[in-house]
């Protein structure tokens, strides 16, 4: 799985940043840049940002104002603390008293185009392992130990500040068409999950027009499904389901931003464009961190 799963998001990464290059031929090229993790493992980093012109210049006019599609496939030891910490949200994790081998690979992108009118999007899609020590024989094959716990995670949304009722059915259809043929559970149930995901508290509102969400998908009862709900069990079905979620991305939302990217705006659309933005993230980064703190 771990093979397969790094050549897929390697593949996925590559399909959106050439869609997105397509549709704004004339704009500078994705900032492609690759690297390497010491205690294991790497990444690549594919960054849309215009160059800042010098003084009296204008900027150049491009679709995208800022972006980032990124992969990473990182393995190591995991410590008690850290397994301690991951078993109250993955009831697969045994309890471990000793540091083991992890694995991990995923995708993760956020969008930001220029027009006010064309939505910002988010979306990362992951899978990790946790292996016992391997053997001698298994070292020297340069095979991992036995698998003890694994699971896929991820999702997307959509995060519009002017919305057009058409683009929000539009992905939701599209991501529901995905969703489907992989149990009628599926798609209702990580709508929902999205939508208390990204509630933001203190602002009383939601992060944009939802979409999917999902954690701890593995082979074991989950606790967001019942045990009659048709959905993916297998690591097979389920990864089949991750690949069909994101491979929906490029046409859930390329469209839309075909759509709105010249949609015309003046500068109060484009100051509220930004202010809303910076307020999302900031939100969204506030409430990242209390849940990954405990709190």
């Amino acid at each position: 799985m771990r093979q397969r799963v790094e050549e897929y998001i390697s593949k996925l990464q590559d399909d959106i940043v050439s869609a997105l290059e397509k549709l704004d031929p004339n704009a500078p090229a994705f900032k492609r840049d690759s690297w390497l993790r010491a205690q294991g493992g790497r990444g690549l980093s594919c960054v849309f940002a215009v160059p800042v012109p010098p003084p009296g210049v204008a900027p150049q006019e491009t679709v995208l104002e800022k972006a980032g599609v990124n992969i990473s496939v990182v393995h190591g030891m995991l410590p008690p603390p850290a397994i301690k910490q991951m078993r109250a949200d993955h009831s697969s994790i045994p309890d471990i008293q000793s540091s083991v081998p992890f694995f991990a690979a995923g995708i993760s992108l956020v969008i930001h185009p220029r027009n006010p009118h064309a939505p910002t999007v988010h979306a990362n899609y992951r899978y990790f392992e946790i292996t016992e020590t391997p053997t001698e024989e298994e070292q020297a094959a340069g095979k991992p130990g036995k698998v003890i716990a694994w699971w896929f995670g991820g999702g997307g949304d959509l995060t519009p500040s002017y919305l057009y009722e058409e683009d929000a059915v539009h992905f939701h259809r599209t991501i529901k068409d995905a969703c489907d043929p992989h149990g009628a559970a599926v798609y209702p149930t990580f709508k929902k999950w999205c939508d208390e995901y990204f509630h933001i508290p203190h602002r009383g509102e939601a992060r944009g027009i939802g979409g999917i969400f999902f954690d701890d998908l593995c082979a074991d009862p989950h606790r967001r499904f019942s045990p009659d709900d048709a959905r993916p069990k297998t690591a097979e079905e389920i990864f089949a389901f991750v690949r069909a979620a994101g491979d929906a991305f490029v046409p859930s939302y390329v469209p839309i931003l075909a759509r709105r990217m010249r949609t015309p705006s003046d500068e109060h659309e484009r100051r509220w464009h930004s202010s809303d933005v910076a307020a999302t993230w900031s939100s969204t980064w506030c409430t990242t961190v209390g849940r990954s703190s405990g709190s």
